[in-house]
């Protein structure tokens, strides 16, 4: 499955889909350093906005969620790869 949806919906979207997926399905998820936006936020102190925001925090549901073994890799704007648990 492949998610590039507007970035303050993918939390929703990550609930919606990770129920559809079959143990060792894949999901994929563009866009998830957006340039360089997203890692310099990571260690800002100054507060994102709320696009940036948004993906920190899907970010850190997306790599933490026990269901899925993820990676985000950092190239393009950033690539999200997970496989559904079996």
């Amino acid at each position: 499955m492949f998610v590039d949806a507007k970035k303050d919906e993918w939390e929703a979207y990550l609930e919606s889909v990770v129920p559809l997926l079959r143990p060792g399905g894949v999901l994929v998820v563009d866009n998830l350093l957006w340039g360089v936006q997203v890692p310099l936020a990571a260690v800002n102190e100054e507060s994102p906005d709320k696009e940036v925001a948004s993906l920190l925090a899907f970010n850190e549901r997306f790599v933490n969620r026990p269901q899925l073994q993820s990676v985000i890799l950092p190239f393009a704007d950033g690539t999200g790869f997970a496989v559904k648990a079996e």
